[in-house]
Order: C-alpha cells, then sequence, then structure tokens
C-alpha cells in the first residue's frame, strides 16, 4: 500500500488499534475475516480519501492490483477458488 512516508506513524497506530479491536474476535468465512481485519485501519486513516472500505473492496484490490512474481504464483494464488467454483456450478446444474 502506498502511503506518505511523513505519516506512516499514523499507519502503524491505526494497525495497532485495528490488531487491538480485532484480537478476540471469532474470524470466520463471511462476516468477520482477514478482510475485514484489513479494512478496518484503512478506514480509520481514510485511505485514499474513504472511510467505506469493506471486506468486498479489499478483495477487489487484492484481485485487480496485486503483483505477481511469476505466472504459477497467480495460479497458485486462484487455482483454489477456481476449482471451488467449479464444482458449485457444476453441482448447480447437474442435480
Amino acid at each position: 500500500i502506498d502511503y506518505p512516508s511523513d505519516r506512516l506513524h499514523i499507519w502503524d497506530e491505526a494497525i495497532i488499534q485495528s490488531d487491538k479491536a480485532y484480537r478476540k474476535k471469532v474470524h470466520d468465512l463471511v462476516f468477520t475475516n482477514c478482510h475485514t481485519h484489513v479494512a478496518h485501519p484503512l478506514n480509520m486513516i481514510r485511505f485514499r480519501g474513504s472511510k467505506e472500505w469493506t471486506m468486498f473492496h479489499i478483495g477487489w484490490m487484492c484481485l485487480t492490483e496485486s503483483h505477481y512474481t511469476t505466472w504459477s504464483a497467480i495460479v497458485r494464488t486462484y487455482i483454489q477458488t477456481i476449482i471451488l467454483w467449479s464444482f458449485i456450478i457444476a453441482a448447480a446444474i447437474f442435480l
């Protein structure tokens, strides 16, 4: 994440506060997950001028703004999701 170097102490404080807030929360796959944990400090610092970061925004940002080192890294990242959705779609069509 690009963040001005003169404001890194604000970023660090937001991470610390977010970790304290999420330390005792139970993480699950739907409502309170790693994406919501990341969105919390971004909202605190108004990253990119927004205070409306959600797990969907974080997921989209990871999908569209990530930089990979190799094509195999891309495959390893998304192969599980592709397989899962393939099974779901196949089950919906054939069952």
